[in-house]
């Protein structure tokens, strides 16, 4: 074989190594919501928080999740409220009928559960920049909307808030929400999926030094709302010179050999 012919095979390869990289490429997971944990409020009086704590799981990021109930009004003695419930590898959010409330689920280490406070550098400072450049979301299903909302912190008086509303679905949709965006400033935008209010608290989060994560939910009467795993996609772009660097390590060393 010429050395031109074995280059252009080289060169070859190293496209399509590239390519397989980039979609066999898996994501990072945030929570992959395996194991079971419920929370629910059946009171009829506003205010208050109930919560609970999962923990230590490796595939969880910090190893810890709390999720929260809020606010719940409405409800008749223990049949009906709201609640947050991980099971089967999936998150449901649900306001029963004359119910109404918000579920939140946090990310924030070992933080004590039994408050609705959060540990706003509970995760240490990551860098998730350094595995990926966005989240990934599946709704599996939803009814009569609602608002989802991530809150994203590097400290207590620096986070991001990131809220999509008015959702509405029956079938899986995926959400994909770029760290670039949500660093953005203060504003309403729209990057496909409708209208998105962004709000900066002092200079913002800063996805190279994550300390906590929020996602929350709130509803009307009747909304139930299901979700798959969350995670941080690799960026395609980045695996894709990854694998022509590695392809091109290797032909060096072929060569050499030679």
């Amino acid at each position: 074989m010429t050395f031109k012919s074995f280059s252009r095979s080289i060169i070859s390869a190293a496209v399509l190594s590239s390519v397989a990289i980039c979609a066999s490429a898996a994501p990072v997971p945030i929570d992959l919501f395996s194991g079971n944990q419920a929370v629910k409020d059946v009171n009829s009086a506003v205010g208050g928080s109930w919560g609970s704590q999962a923990g230590p799981q490796a595939d969880i990021i910090g190893q810890y999740r709390d999720i929260f109930v809020d606010n719940t009004v409405g409800g008749d003695g223990g049949f009906t409220g709201t609640s947050v419930v991980v099971s089967a590898g999936t998150l449901k959010f649900s306001n029963d009928s004359g119910a109404a409330g918000n579920g939140r689920v946090i990310w924030d280490g070992a933080n004590d559960a039994s408050t609705s406070g959060i540990n706003a550098t509970g995760l240490g400072g990551l860098n998730l920049y350094s595995v990926g450049d966005r989240f990934i979301a599946s709704v599996l299903a939803a009814d009569a909307g609602f608002a989802f909302t991530i809150k994203a912190y590097s400290s207590a008086t620096n986070y991001t808030t990131f809220t999509a509303g008015g959702i509405e679905t029956a079938i899986p949709l995926n959400f994909a929400f770029l760290f670039s965006d949500i660093e953005k400033s203060t504003g309403v935008y729209n990057f496909g999926y409708g209208p998105v209010s962004i709000v900066e608290t002092g200079t913002g989060v800063d996805f190279t030094n994550l300390g906590a994560l929020e996602i929350s939910f709130a509803g009307p009467v009747d909304v139930d709302f299901r979700m798959d795993q969350v995670a941080v996609v690799p960026e395609p772009a980045s695996l894709a010179l990854l694998g022509l660097g590695l392809l091109g390590l290797g032909a060096s060393r072929r060569r050499r050999a030679a």
